[in-house]
């Protein structure tokens, strides 16, 4: 891994982050903070657990937040955004 991202993974390690929206365009990020134990929750209007990346998320530790008020209670420092 390159040095500068170990150094940005490394300053997020106390930090809370959440990805709003999953996809595969959000996996290897995610995959990269959970093995570097950053704490990580998921959130989507869909229900995703049962979807296509749910097993492997719950594997990784991934906190999954969905429904009609996935948004309600997000007090991340960081989110990263699904892309469209």
């Amino acid at each position: 891994m390159r040095i500068v991202l170990k150094k940005y993974i490394n300053s997020l390690k106390n930090k809370k982050v959440g990805f709003i929206g999953i996809g595969i365009s959000n996996m290897p990020i995610i995959k990269i903070f959970a093995d570097a134990d950053v704490d990580i929750s998921i959130r989507d209007i869909k229900d995703i657990s049962n979807g296509e990346f749910s097993e492997e998320l719950k594997n990784l530790g991934v906190k999954i937040i969905t429904g009609d008020t996935f948004l309600t209670t997000y007090m991340k420092t960081f989110y990263f955004y699904h892309p469209v």
